[in-house]
């Protein structure tokens, strides 16, 4: 199971999503959001979190599982519990 996440600002959701027990590859380089969005859909990743000013700001993150395309905005304790599920 791997979760990657896409733009962390905050260390803690990182660490609280590799606490429920997936993989968690963060990205931190100099890269536009697209490329990085682009990356993890050529990496296979099946579980995309995308932590960005904006989500940051509504208090949410978004979430895409790549089987079926959905794309969801879960406040962090939502999130913890969709990882859970994986």
């Amino acid at each position: 199971r791997m979760v990657r996440v896409v733009w962390l600002p905050q260390v803690c959701v990182c660490l609280a999503v590799a606490e429920v027990g997936v993989d968690v590859l963060a990205v931190y380089r100099d890269d536009t959001s697209g490329k990085k969005v682009s990356d993890s859909d050529l990496f296979g990743i099946p579980t995309r979190v995308v932590i960005s000013p904006k989500t940051i700001a509504a208090g949410m993150h978004e979430v895409r599982d790549r089987k079926t395309g959905t794309v969801q905005s879960l406040a962090t304790e939502q999130l913890l519990s969709y990882v859970r599920g994986i």
